[in-house]
């Protein structure tokens, strides 16, 4: 009786605690690629869209700025490439040096936003882009580059 009574107990005890709601998974954003092969990471991306519809991206990990201008941001579909066709689409500064990329075709740069919300973006990007400095013909690449969940 005395087991039983035990038993009873904790049947009781257990099936009677409030059961623990978790909350959902934060979707964190997330900026990274590769920079002159190094890995480039910042996850505190600072975006505006100005009222001729250019969408500014800025991100930087302490060595290096990336800057990104997306003309026409509004009319772009998701999974739509966007070529780097004009110049500073694409820029990025190391130091006092500032590249910018390529905008002659074959483009060497390209954005696809893969999920385009009423706040929120994800997608890929990739770019080759030049010392502005008149007469220097140094290159860097900026590859894999991907961002999730950025809020704009």
């Amino acid at each position: 009786m005395k087991h039983t009574l035990l038993f009873a107990s904790l049947v009781l005890l257990f099936s009677s605690c409030e059961e623990e709601i978790m909350d959902p998974p934060i979707n964190n954003p997330q900026f990274t690629c590769t920079v002159a092969g190094e890995s480039f990471e910042d996850n505190t991306p600072i975006i505006d869209i100005n009222v001729t519809d250019m969408m500014s991206i800025s991100v930087s990990d302490g060595t290096y700025d990336i800057d990104f201008r997306i003309y026409n941001f509004s009319t772009i579909n998701e999974n739509e490439v966007v070529y780097f066709s004009v110049p500073s689409m694409g820029m990025v500064t190391l130091g006092s040096v500032t590249y910018s990329n390529f905008y002659q075709p074959p483009y060497d740069g390209q954005i696809v936003f893969t999920k385009k919300t009423a706040d929120t973006l994800s997608g890929t990007f990739n770019f080759k882009a030049q010392d502005v400095a008149v007469g220097s013909f140094l290159n860097i690449n900026v590859k894999d580059g991907v961002f999730e969940n950025i809020i704009y």
